[in-house]
């Protein structure tokens, strides 16, 4: 079974993608074995969900509501005082709640937002940089490029591979 026009359309993927998603779905859906009604509507639901039909190709760190930041990262956020620190600083944010997990380094390391969500399964944290890599690529680019990511194919083998 193939990936249709009709499927990306009815799963609302962004008009612009649709040629290349297509493409690239179809060349590497059998070789993960992603081959089968049900198994394409489950990973075409997954991705869609987490690139907004794929519109969203980097993690968005911009927060503007400390509320909303207390609310995603609980036990990072314990008050309203410290999560005022973090809106609308993007890097900052990223580099504070992916610090120290991951395999990523300390806040100061800057690997939170090197290694922020990317692709449309919005792989995340150096380890996952990592294991992508070595699987797509052989080596560890990515890690020195992790914009890689946000290519359709590379970002679609990415999210076949976690």
């Amino acid at each position: 079974m193939k990936l249709t026009f009709q499927n990306l359309i009815d799963t609302n993927v962004k008009p612009s993608e649709q040629q290349n998603l297509l493409t690239a779905f179809n060349n590497l859906c059998d070789s993960f074995k992603v081959n089968t009604f049900l198994r394409i509507a489950h990973f075409m639901a997954q991705v869609c969900h987490e690139s907004n039909g794929f519109r969203i190709t980097v993690e968005n760190m911009n927060y503007t509501n400390p509320h909303r930041l207390m609310l995603i990262w609980p036990s990072r956020f314990k008050t309203l005082e410290l999560a005022n620190q973090y809106i609308n600083n993007l890097q900052k944010l990223a580099n504070f709640v992916y610090a120290n997990r991951m395999g990523n380094g300390t806040p100061e390391s800057g690997d939170g937002f090197r290694y922020r969500g990317r692709g449309p399964i919005q792989t995340t944290g150096e380890e996952s940089y990592k294991k992508v890599s070595l699987k797509i690529f052989g080596d560890t680019r990515l890690l020195e490029n992790p914009d890689l990511l946000t290519e359709t194919t590379i970002g679609l083998q990415a999210a076949f591979i976690e």
